[in-house]
């Protein structure tokens, strides 16, 4: 358990420090990674905005974050939930199958496709 539990711990502090110090590059040179379904296509990808969200919540302007990417303001903390609690079965039992949530997961995957290809209707 304890390996699982290291092994997990390593993966956010990864994942974290790879964000702040993205975020960083970003508030402090305003070069960002180009989408590139929107450099290819000129559409909006359901992730677009995400980067300006993330700066808009570092700076607590949530209504701005909010504008930038409505669905995973909205539905982000569902998705973190399902990757905590993943993460927290793996660490208990060695499995990280979430069993009847994998639903939720694929609603939240169908949900995202659905945002991508309307906010480019509307």
């Amino acid at each position: 358990m304890r390996l699982r539990l290291k092994k997990v711990a390593k993966k956010y502090a990864i994942v974290l420090i790879i964000g702040v110090a993205y975020l960083v590059w970003v508030l402090c040179t305003d070069l960002k990674i180009p989408c590139i379904i929107n450099v290819i296509t000129g559409y909006d990808c359901p992730a677009c905005g995400v980067t300006r969200m993330f700066a808009a919540l570092f700076r607590l302007d949530f209504v701005a974050a909010y504008n930038y990417n409505k669905y995973l303001m909205i539905n982000g903390p569902i998705i973190l939930a399902l990757i905590f609690y993943s993460d927290y079965r793996y660490i208990r039992t060695g499995s990280a199958n979430l069993g009847w949530l994998n639903v939720i997961l694929w609603l939240e995957i169908i949900m995202a496709l659905a945002f991508g290809v309307l906010r480019n209707a509307i």
